[in-house]
Parts: structure tokens; sequence; C-alpha cells
């Protein structure tokens, strides 16, 4: 008598894993790895399949899967099973373990899509705040935030790519598009400013005057105008001070007192003056031209006594004169 055993063989289940797309610059194998079971290829290309086998077991498996130039230095890759990865849904970055249990056959798909960094560089910027590194996948564009920062006497203008190659002096402002990794540095556009000269209305004289203006580093719209008449003095942004030379035209032939946002008087600057500006803002001045007379005494035969020095008037003011203290013999002063 006996009693007779059921025979069984375990069965064996594969897991097939399928490299079905790859977005890439720098081609990778996909690695494929499990200890305890038999792998079929190790490493496979784009398009290519492994099959891992294992008997029968209600015990999680961990598969390996991981981009073979993952390692490489500045490359990194994103894998998703089952669909193409976004730079938000994906299982991992460069590796990714995979649990499968093997008490069936099945067949999963693999997607590695190479991903980029683009770090942020604020270029001299004063104030703000940098934007962080972001990621962008291969194929895609990479919407950027606008250039929000602050630079002291400049405007932001989007972001510039120095390291590519076809057009470093490009700017960017909305997207980055480029299939590799970089750093955008803040653009930024000097700014001008403008220093406004009003040749006042209230200036006076008997032989007319224009007022000329120069200034050797900057622009300046005129330089000479008339009576009522305004110029602009242009320049970059600089924190080093200008110097506005004001004179006037016809000081070769006549004297005028000039000054600068006052009337001037008989103690202001004779035919030329400067005006120090500073190109950090937009500025306004007011300039004041008034002939000056030359008025000069003679003794006519005194004597005795100092004949006065020579003074001066300005156009449109009464000059008070000593009195006449000289001497003469036999003359009395009138």
């Amino acid at each position: 008598s006996t009693t007779l055993y059921a025979n069984w063989t375990i069965n064996t289940y594969t897991l097939k894993v399928n490299y079905t797309s790859a977005q890439v610059s720098r081609a990778t194998n996909l690695n494929i790895s499990q200890s305890a079971s038999s792998v079929s290829n190790g490493s496979i290309a784009v398009s290519g399949s492994s099959t891992i086998s294992h008997t029968y077991s209600t015990s999680a498996l961990t598969v390996g899967l991981s981009a073979a130039q993952g390692s490489a230095s500045g490359v990194d890759y994103y894998i998703r099973i089952g669909s193409a990865p976004t730079v938000s849904a994906y299982n991992g970055i460069d590796s990714y373990n995979y649990s499968w249990t093997p008490d069936s056959n099945d067949t999963i798909n693999v997607y590695i899509y190479q991903r980029y960094s683009v770090s942020f560089n604020g270029n001299g910027y004063t104030s703000g705040t940098v934007p962080p590194t972001t990621y962008k996948m291969h194929g895609t564009a990479l919407s950027i935030p606008a250039n929000s920062l602050n630079r002291t006497g400049y405007t932001a203008n989007g972001w510039k790519d120095p390291s590519d190659p076809s057009d470093p002096n490009r700017i960017l402002i909305t997207t980055y598009e480029r299939n590799a990794s970089t750093t955008l540095y803040a653009n930024w556009t000097i700014n001008t400013y403008t220093l406004t000269v009003n040749y006042h209305s209230d200036s006076s004289f008997s032989n007319a005057t224009n007022l000329n203006i120069s200034q050797g580093a900057s622009t300046v719209s005129s330089g000479s105008i008339a009576k009522g008449q305004s110029a602009m003095v242009s320049h970059t942004y600089s924190t080093s001070a200008l110097t506005v030379t004001l004179s006037a035209a016809q000081s070769s032939t006549y004297s005028y007192y000039i000054s600068v946002n006052a009337k001037p008087s008989t103690s202001s600057a004779v035919n030329t003056t400067t005006y120090s500006w500073t190109p950090t803002t937009d500025g306004t001045i007011n300039v004041y031209i008034y002939q000056r007379y030359t008025v000069s005494f003679n003794g006519n035969g005194n004597t005795g006594g100092t004949v006065p020095s020579t003074t001066y008037k300005m156009h449109g003011t009464g000059l008070t004169i000593s009195a006449n203290s000289l001497s003469r013999t036999g003359y009395s002063p009138n």
C-alpha cells in the first residue's frame, strides 16, 4: 500500500522590458538588473527588449532600470514606465527600481528622455530674487520667468544664453528651447539720462548772445541756443560727475555775467561757467545771462586824491558810484 503525491514543476514567469522610446542629444542604453533572476540582456539600445525570468514567487522583486549614461558628468535622464515622461511626471532621474512579483508574465515599456538644467545669473543685479534652477526635457520648450530683477542705472531686458553656439547675443524673453544645460544671464539695457538746459527768458542784455553748451563725453542736442530755448545733454548711466561748460557766444566782443539756477550778480562768473552733473537721474537747469558793462574813472587833470578803480554794472541795474573826492588846484569837484 502507498500514497501517491502529485508532482509539480514550478512555473517560470517573465517580465519583458521594452526600451520603447528615447528623446536625447546624448544616446544612452537602458541597463537592467535583477540579482535573483535571469536577465537575457543587461543593456539594451532604444527599440530593444530584454527578458527577466524567475520562478513563481509571491515576493516582489526589485528590477533596476537605469540610463547607462546617467553617471556621466552633467548628463541626466527622466525615466518613466508606461508613457513618455514630463518634467513633473516621471518615475526616476537616471535610475528607477521597478517592483515585479513573478506570479504572472508581464511587460513594461520604458521611456527615457534627457533632462537639462537651466540656471539663472543676476549679472550685476542690485535687488530682487534670482530665479531658482529649473529643468527642461529634450525636445520641449521651457517657459522662463520674466527678468524682474533690478539694477541701478539699467533696465531689465530678458535673459541671454552666452553658451549658445549659434547666437550668444540672442535675447530670451519667455522661452528657452535649446537641448542643452545652460546658465541664463540677466540682460540689461543701460539707461540714458538727460540734463535739460534752459536759456532762461529773464536773461537781459543790449547785445544779444547765444548760450553755448558743451560736454565732450555726452550727446548735446544743440551746442548753441538763443534766449528762451532749451538743449538736451544726454549720457548713459554713470556715477562719475560730468562737467558741462556754459558760455556766452558773444564773449569775444562783449562781457556777460552768467549763472545757473539764479539771476547773476556782479560777483557771478563772467562769460563762462561750468555745471557738474552726474547722469544717475534726469535733471534741469536754468541759465541766466546778463550783459556786463565796464565803468572806468578818469581824474581829468586832478592834482590830488586817488582815481577810483574800474567797476562794473549789470544790465538793467543801477550802479552806485562814489563821490568825486579828488582835488585840482584852482577847481572844486562837481
